[in-house]
């Protein structure tokens, strides 16, 4: 399955205006300008890491320790055993 085709038709539905290009610009820059609002809001919070008032109430989370991944020991043929040799 190739793809290459793909790039044609989109620039094909998009077309040659700056519409497009300038509605993705404005998402972006929006959606960074939120960003850091929601940021300033969570550093005035009782959550922000800074703040030392007795409002300031440490987040306690429960976290499991990763577990360990099995271990897979793999057989040498020099490892084998024979039957009659053990």
């Amino acid at each position: 399955m190739t793809t290459s085709g793909d790039s044609l038709a989109l620039d094909g539905y998009i077309g040659a205006s700056n519409r497009f290009t300038d509605a993705v610009t404005t998402f972006a820059i929006d959606y960074a300008d939120q960003t850091e609002r929601d940021y300033e809001t969570f550093l005035h919070s009782r959550f922000a890491p800074h703040a030392k008032s007795s409002q300031a109430t440490p987040v306690k989370t429960k976290r499991s320790k990763p577990k360990a991944a099995p271990v897979v020991k793999e057989v040498t043929p020099e490892a084998k055993v024979s039957p009659g040799k053990a």
